[in-house]
C-alpha cells in the first residue's frame, strides 16, 4: 500500500477505533538503489536500517529532530 493511501485511510481507521487522528504523522524510509524483483535488502538499504530505527525510536520517544541542531534526516540522505 502506498504512503497516500495510507494516510487517507487515516481519518477512517481513527473513526473506527475512537482515536483521534495525530497532529503530527512522521515517514521513517529510505531510498532503493533499485525497485528490481529480488529477495533480501541491497547493502545500501540493510546499511541504512540502523539509523533509520534509531531514528524511529527517537520519534517514538517524542524527540522532534526538526527542532534539533540539525535535522538527522540530512544524515540518512545520500544521493549518489
Amino acid at each position: 500500500m502506498s504512503p497516500d493511501a495510507v494516510f487517507a485511510l487515516l481519518d477512517t481507521l481513527c473513526a473506527g477505533t475512537g482515536a483521534v487522528p495525530p497532529r503530527r504523522t512522521w515517514v521513517v524510509g529510505c531510498e532503493p538503489a533499485t525497485v528490481e524483483e529480488g529477495i533480501g535488502l541491497s547493502p545500501q538499504v540493510a546499511a541504512a536500517v540502523p539509523e533509520a530505527v534509531r531514528l524511529a525510536v527517537e520519534l517514538a520517544g517524542g524527540h522532534d529532530p526538526v527542532r534539533a541542531e540539525y535535522t538527522p534526516l540530512q544524515r540518512l540522505r545520500r544521493t549518489p
